[in-house]
């Protein structure tokens, strides 16, 4: 028995290594077929070194294993505008994306743009089997889960997946959502807010937070720790898109978050942020309005 033990152990290490290659090899292909969809190559032509891989080259039950490695995850939702296709390819061939690993994509640091076509790609059986609640997928028609039909562990998961979405639609209806969520802390509220900056550019989510603390919303309360960050990031995403730059001041303007909370060593860090960034000069009179510390 004991021998039997050892000659197995080499071979499920050999079948562990196979794996990770195996792994290594399709998220090599799959973001190379990301990259030629991105120029202008057809998304039939561009998946399909992916799908010989998958199709041709494993056997049927070794491509299923492989779909279901958790190295995969992460790399697929940290890839922005993953193509619908080749999103929809790999969930029918064996992927699961769990609601769970989307959402914590939603909500990290980098707010990864169109992790909704994980949503979009798993319908039915596949979306329960997921952990998708129905709620999810009903945000891009614009419907807003009634208080109560959500367990409270999830609301803040969609809300903040709305939110994330490409789709203007789909934000609308997450923002509608945040005036049931209570007990929020200081930082879900900065995230929240760290979400609706990043997406103000395609999905008018900051617009969209503004509506909701017009129906009870508190967002003004936000500590220096949460609020530094946000003004920051709206300084270098004004500098990054022009043309939205007055929006963002006027935003930022009308919630009448008092700057006079924040240090003044941080105020200065803001100044050299817009100086590095190259930013309008609405920015220097937004600056200038601060009130005195």
């Amino acid at each position: 028995m004991c021998l039997a033990m050892l000659r197995e152990k080499p071979l499920q290490q050999a079948q562990q290594h196979a794996q990770q290659w195996q792994a290594a090899v399709l998220c090599g292909a799959v973001a190379e077929a990301v990259r030629a969809a991105a120029t202008g190559v057809s998304l039939e032509i561009a998946n399909k070194p992916v799908w010989w891989l998958l199709d041709t080259v494993l056997p049927q039950e070794h491509a299923k294993q492989l779909l279901q490695d958790p190295s995969l995850i992460s790399p697929l939702l940290n890839t922005p505008n993953f193509p619908l296709q080749l999103a929809e390819g790999l969930c029918r061939r064996g992927l699961c994306m769990s609601f769970e690993d989307i959402s914590a994509a939603a909500r990290s640091p980098d707010n990864s743009a169109g992790v909704e076509i994980w949503v979009h790609d798993q319908p039915g059986e596949q979306g329960i089997a997921a952990g998708i609640p129905p709620e999810a997928p009903q945000l891009f028609e614009g419907i807003t889960p009634a208080p109560g039909t959500l367990q409270e562990a999830l609301e803040l998961d969609v809300a903040q997946f709305g939110l994330n979405c490409i789709s203007s639609t789909a934000a609308a209806a997450a923002a509608r959502m945040l005036p049931q969520l209570q007990g929020l802390t200081a930082d879900q509220v900065g995230q929240l807010l760290h979400t609706a900056l990043a997406r103000q550019p395609t999905n008018n989510a900051l617009d969209h937070l503004r509506t909701a603390t017009y129906h009870g919303w508190q967002l003004q309360q936000l500590p220096a720790k949460q609020l530094l960050p946000a003004l920051r990031q709206a300084v270098l995403l004004g500098a990054q898109y022009p043309h939205h730059a007055d929006d963002l001041l006027r935003l930022i303007r009308d919630w009448e978050l008092p700057p006079s909370r924040i240090p003044a060593d941080a105020v200065t860090g803001l100044i050299y942020a817009a100086m590095e960034a190259g930013s309008q000069q609405s920015y220097w009179w937004w600056l200038v309005d601060m009130p005195p510390f």
